[in-house]
């Protein structure tokens, strides 16, 4: 529940620039925007990456009480002196014209093999709010996980 009253429409954009574009879109904004007790915002300067909504999948199999997750490489926690290799669901960001679901089921097939029995969705959030707009959503795949383990995925 929000308390402020505050919306959308008490942020005003006076600069966008687009600073980098790669893997990555990356823009620098000058904004004000309402506060609580009244009044505006001095400008404030913000940086945040531009990308398309993703999905993640919990693979799920109800006969075993399993969850398959996939292992993959990951750059944040290599430059924060952690292990990279990291256990994740699986997920994806969507291509244009694709559905999440789409995205949901064509993730699953690439990174595990696996076909998905029943598709249901658990919840939408943005990953980093502070920093990106990314808005992933989250569903449970149910699967037969009786061959997990090994290696599985598109080279």
């Amino acid at each position: 529940m929000k308390l402020s009253g505050l919306d959308a429409s008490d942020v005003q954009v006076q600069e966008e620039t687009k600073v980098y574009s790669g893997f990555l879109k990356l823009f620098k904004y000058t904004i004000t925007h309402g506060l609580f007790k009244g009044g505006v915002s001095h400008p404030l300067i913000r940086e945040a990456t531009v990308r398309p909504p993703s999905v993640g999948v919990i693979l799920f199999d109800p006969v075993r009480n399993q969850v398959v997750l996939v292992e993959q490489f990951r750059m944040g926690p290599f430059l924060s002196d952690d292990d990279p290799w990291l256990l994740e669901v699986v997920a994806g960001i969507s291509e244009p014209g694709e559905t999440l679901e789409e995205v949901a089921l064509r993730e699953v097939e690439e990174e595990t093999g696996y076909k998905v029995a029943s598709l249901r969705p658990v919840s939408d959030f943005y990953v980093s709010p502070g920093a990106s707009n990314e808005k992933l959503k989250l569903f449970c795949g149910l699967v037969d996980a009786s061959t997990a383990g090994g290696i599985f995925g598109v080279a």
